[in-house]
């Protein structure tokens, strides 16, 4: 989803996840299940969820 947003092809997957990390960092997001342990399964949601 994060790749369709920013328009960014299965080649720029790095660059998916450094958004995501950053927005999650900045507090712009949270994980909706913290004790997950998968990244790639792993659900966010808005800061004010």
């Amino acid at each position: 989803m994060v790749r369709e947003r920013f328009n960014l092809n299965k080649n720029q997957t790095v660059m998916a996840s450094r958004i995501l990390a950053d927005a999650l960092e900045s507090g712009f997001i949270k994980m909706k299940d913290p004790e997950t342990e998968s990244k790639r399964y792993t659900s966010y949601i808005p800061y004010y969820g």
